[in-house]
């Protein structure tokens, strides 16, 4: 039986009674009547057939495949029906004579692959016709690398998507706005206190769709470490210098705290490996490069969140645990590489690099590194 490291807090042991903030309650109860169930117990991972350079794709949606809890809560979308993005009633223009329907329903594209995907008997030419429609799909709702011969960042590109499923990029919601921020969404509060004596007054600000997921630097506080001390620097206590405050108008350094509010059901978790540097000739700087940082970062099967949450009363280990889902991995520079992932399903864990499937171990999931390519984005889902 194979092995793997996890924090024994975390692993092992579970509150008595989960504690969670009013926001936290309202999503609980959206989702509670969720299915965690997979469609089928008999099928593993299909392989993506990849025309040209679309690895980013293939690699995001392969972990979206894997999660039982959104391909459930998508069937429920009504094709053709209320707010799907193709009905006449969400503002759809008719399409020029003779030409294929623009099709920008994201919900129906990913409702269909998901249907195919784990459909008894597999069918692979089914799955390949509903990712080539997928991708149609992708590209009239408006993203931007549309060619096969583009690439692009793989979180850009599922952030795309899910902001189209809520109606974030102009067009209507496609699917209820509160179940979208409770399967995607983190709810950040930041606090700030007043230093001038005699106000001490507390300014707190909450971001509703502050993040799809988190997004952390893996140089501060120095490269090569588990992820829970990055993520500890991320919620750190910092400074804003020269802040105003709202109730006596004067301007001081006030510490700023970010806590977790709300968090999703699906929790994606991104390394930020690539950065901007600039390049200086004689004092001055004369451009620009964007450079990916090779830096290993471990993790586990396990993800314990509860010290962030924002009331202290909650933070008991063991109330806000994630679980290891899926892992998409990159290898390369910003402008040309490749994205393969690891997967959990219902046979265990497989390696799919576009349409290839390769039986792997819970061990292989959670290596910091696997030959030339590093992990980029986790997928956490709740428990």
């Amino acid at each position: 039986m194979t092995n793997w490291k996890a924090d024994k807090d975390t692993a092992l042991r579970k509150p008595a009674k989960k504690k969670r903030s009013q926001k936290q309650e309202m999503r609980d109860r959206l989702t509670k009547d969720m299915s965690r169930k997979w469609p089928t117990t008999k099928l593993g991972a299909a392989g993506f057939r990849n025309p040209a350079m679309w690895c980013y794709r293939n690699s995001i949606l392969q972990a979206m495949m894997h999660l039982p809890i959104f391909i459930n809560w998508i069937k429920t979308h009504q094709a053709g029906r209320g707010s799907c993005a193709d009905t006449a009633k969400a503002g759809r223009k008719p399409s020029p004579r003779n030409s294929r329907p623009r099709r920008r329903c994201i919900a129906c594209a990913f409702k269909r692959l998901s249907e195919v995907y784990w459909e008894e008997p597999r069918n692979t030419t089914n799955i390949e016709n509903e990712l080539k429609a997928f991708n149609r799909v992708a590209n009239d709702a408006g993203w931007q690398y549309k060619s096969e011969n583009e690439e692009a960042d793989t979180h850009d590109f599922i952030t795309e998507l899910v902001n189209h499923l809520a109606g974030g990029l102009g067009g209507p919601p496609q699917m209820p706005v509160d179940m979208i921020n409770a399967l995607f969404k983190v709810e950040i509060q930041t606090r700030r206190k007043c230093k001038r004596k005699g106000c001490g007054h507390i300014h707190t600000k909450q971001h509703t769709d502050h993040e799809f997921g988190l997004s952390i630097g893996i140089t501060d506080p120095a490269k090569n470490l588990n992820i829970s001390k990055y993520l500890d620097r991320y919620f750190q206590t910092r400074t804003d210098d020269d802040a105003k405050c709202d109730k006596c108008h004067s301007k001081s350094s006030m510490p700023r705290i970010m806590t977790i509010e709300a968090a999703p059901e699906v929790l994606l978790v991104q390394f930020k490996r690539f950065q901007t540097e600039m390049v200086m000739r004689r004092g001055r700087v004369v451009d620009t490069v964007i450079r990916k940082l090779e830096s290993d970062v471990r993790f586990d099967v396990w993800l314990d969140l509860s010290k962030y949450q924002t009331d202290p009363d909650h933070r008991e280990a063991g109330s806000l645990r994630y679980k290891l889902s899926s892992v998409v991995y990159h290898e390369g520079t910003k402008d040309g590489g490749h994205y393969v992932a690891r997967v959990t399903g219902p046979l265990g864990v497989r390696y799919v690099n576009d349409n290839s499937v390769e039986r792997a171990t819970l061990s292989s999931l959670i290596q910091p590194r696997d030959r030339g390519f590093t992990p980029y984005v986790l997928v956490y889902t709740k428990c």
